[in-house]
């Protein structure tokens, strides 16, 4: 029923296509009417819009809110010289979402009122957009700075470095995957991304050379600690908010599921690029919550409540937290599980990002919290297991490559 919900929310909207479709014609007609002005080195140039290769639709607009177009312009003095010009068309990318910010500095486990100011706040954000951006949360900008370098220098190696540390099934949910390897969006092309994943690294790390090195290894699992104190706070506000016990949530994460993941979208061509493919297709995430670390490039996109994509920008002091599909089925929809996206690296500066999954223990059983059901809002979700739906999700993902 939760993935049923999610899809319906990813559909186009017919009246954006046709509005983005209006726009192209009309950019086209401009183009061809003033191209012949243009000038090269002082020389004239001349010809128009080229049909077949001179003009390349390599991005389809329905899903991304992009066309790249291809031009070649050639010198009426010289005509066998040509100038490539590329010329984007973007839709929307002058909406940027509206990203709540929440200084966790004041956070105090043992004063109500301090926990109570952060959850309203929490509270706003996740029953509206789904997505906020938390300032003090706990991690030291240094631990974030050695991590992302660490994963730099792992994505940089060759391939054979790589491959020794490949990723086995989704069962076991650690290693390494290359590009278009993992479709978040299981109906679109594969994702233009690599990744590390480690899954509870404290207490059941695979046990093999898989790992880059020993120092790897050991900075990751310090990292995903503090990254875990840092959801146990979350979790907390979440409890006094939800007017639920204070260890409700904390007591159903010990990390089987918590997993860490490091991911790369390398700068691409555009001739790599598929229709409709994107960094990241458009997801929800899986479980209670998700932090994401970002390196200072964007491509992060959240779609808002009327269907329209919004760029989320990097905030190099904030970490980003959006609630996942559990945690919607827990407040019976008050909080929202809001698709989002990565777009694609065509030319410019590569992303690095670091997401932490915060997912419950396999046998939690989750079902609408009683704070979260009234005569006007009774339960919308059938319950379910943590684990079911956490391995339905992933397996779909990789369509079947590496299900167990």
């Amino acid at each position: 029923m939760v993935m049923a919900v999610h899809q319906a929310r990813q559909n186009d909207q017919s009246s954006r296509v046709e509005s983005c479709i209006h726009r192209r014609r009309r950019f086209l007609a401009w183009t061809e009417q003033r191209i012949d002005s243009i000038t090269v080195n002082d020389q004239p140039v001349g010809a128009g819009i080229g049909r077949g290769p001179d003009r390349r639709r390599v991005v389809d607009q329905k899903s991304q809110d992009v066309e790249l177009i291809i031009i070649i312009v050639r010198s009426v003095a010289a005509p066998t010289l040509a100038l490539s010009v590329s010329i984007g068309i973007c839709y929307n990318r002058d909406v940027t979402a509206a990203i709540p910010i929440i200084d966790f500095q004041r956070y105090d486990a043992d004063r109500p009122a301090t926990l109570r100011d952060l959850a309203n706040e929490v509270d706003e954000a996740l029953s509206t957009i789904g997505f906020m951006a938390i300032r003090n949360l706990g991690i030291k900008d240094a631990l974030i700075d050695e991590v992302f370098g660490a994963s730099q220098a792992f994505f940089h190696a060759d391939a054979g470095t790589k491959r020794r540390s490949a990723y086995m099934s989704a069962a076991e949910n650690f290693g390494y995957q290359g590009i278009a390897q993992e479709n978040l969006d299981p109906s679109a092309p594969a994702d233009l991304k690599e990744t590390f994943t480690m899954r509870d690294v404290l207490n059941k790390p695979p046990d093999d050379d898989r790992w880059p090195s020993p120092a790897f290894r050991s900075l990751m699992s310090r990292f995903y600690a503090r990254c875990l104190e840092a959801a146990f706070r979350l979790q907390r506000v979440l409890a006094v908010a939800l007017n639920t016990e204070a260890d409700f949530f904390t007591r159903c994460h010990s990390g089987e599921n918590v997993t860490l993941r490091l991911l790369h979208y390398p700068t691409t061509g555009v001739d790599a690029v598929q229709s409709g493919q994107l960094g990241a297709g458009a997801h929800t995430d899986y479980g209670l919550l998700t932090l994401l670390f970002q390196s200072g490039v964007g491509g992060l996109e959240v779609q808002a409540a009327d269907g329209t994509w919004q760029a989320v920008n990097p905030d190099p002091d904030a970490v980003v937290i959006n609630s996942g599909d559990l945690l919607e089925i827990w407040t019976n929809g008050r909080y929202r599980s809001t698709p989002h996206r990565v777009q694609p690296k065509i030319g410019g500066a590569e992303r690095q990002s670091i997401a932490m999954f915060v997912d419950p223990d396999s046998d939690t059983e989750v079902t609408a919290l009683w704070s979260c059901i009234t005569a006007d809002n009774p339960p919308r979700f059938s319950p379910t297991t943590a684990g079911k739906h956490l391995q339905e999700r992933i397996e779909a993902s990789h369509k079947a490559r590496f299900a167990s």
